[in-house]
Order: structure tokens, then C-alpha cells, then sequence
């Protein structure tokens, strides 16, 4: 990636989602290497994430969050997994209307 004036960007760092407090953080892939995304969870919902080189957990984390669905420890896992496909996974959690309980 490179900025306006060609000068060459080491890494690329996209936020998603409104992040107004987290009680859970699920890391994927290594930051520290410039790869990975971190989940923010609160009460068990996704609500924001961070991507460091990850454009494309981009989408599939957007339809997570919308979803507002709790995720359980099966799904923390999967999350946490670079090998994991994220697509299938957010299709197993569409998105629902707001409302506890789900």
C-alpha cells in the first residue's frame, strides 16, 4: 500500500464497528507481525474489531457485529483461528433485530 506521494506504507489499519466498551478481547492471526484482527466482545457480542493487514475480515466481521448475536466459546474459537473461515461463520450468525436475549 502506498500513500499520495508513492511513499510505500509498512502496514494497513482499519477499524469497524463502534467500540464504547468491551468486556472480552479475541485475537486473530499476530498483530505484533502486522496480521491479525482483534475482536472486541462485550457481553458476549462482538462490537468492534480492528484489523492490522486483514482487509478481508472486513466484511464478514461487519455482518458479525450487525448480527448482535452472543457468541459462544466454540465460536470464540473460531474466530481466533487465521485458518477459520469467517464468511461461513457470519453466516451462521445473520443479522437479527436489536433486542436482549439473543
Amino acid at each position: 500500500m502506498t500513500r499520495g506521494n508513492g511513499e510505500r506504507v509498512p502496514f494497513l489499519i482499519v477499524g469497524g464497528g463502534l467500540n464504547a466498551g468491551w468486556d472480552n478481547l479475541v485475537l486473530r492471526g499476530q498483530l505484533r507481525r502486522r496480521d491479525g484482527t482483534a475482536f472486541y466482545l462485550k457481553d458476549g457480542r462482538p462490537v468492534a474489531a480492528l484489523f492490522v493487514n486483514r482487509s478481508q475480515d472486513v466484511d464478514p466481521t461487519r455482518a458479525l457485529i450487525q448480527g448482535r448475536r452472543r457468541v459462544d466459546e466454540e465460536t470464540r474459537a473460531r474466530l481466533a483461528d487465521p485458518a477459520s473461515d469467517l464468511r461461513s461463520l457470519a453466516a451462521q450468525h445473520p443479522t437479527r433485530a436489536t433486542g436482549e436475549g439473543r
